[in-house]
């Protein structure tokens, strides 16, 4: 949705990216993703927002957690 006077900026990962626990470090399978919303800096008068799917991994160590 665009609004007067905002940016939005839609960011995506790519399909081959892989995904590690942020605490192991190791390689683990993508578990969901939900879509989040940022404010970032204006750019000029503009209010700028950052959107993503930001995915969450399941590690056999760790169990399910933000990647």
């Amino acid at each position: 949705m665009m609004v007067k006077g905002e940016i939005i900026v839609q960011m995506e990962r790519k399909a081959e990216a892989k995904l590690c626990c942020r605490t192991s470090g190791k390689e683990s399978p993508g578990y969901d993703a939900r879509r989040r919303c940022c404010c970032h800096l204006d750019t000029w008068q503009y209010k700028t927002i950052l959107e993503a799917n930001v995915p969450r991994v399941k590690c056999p160590e760790h169990g399910v957690m933000a990647w």
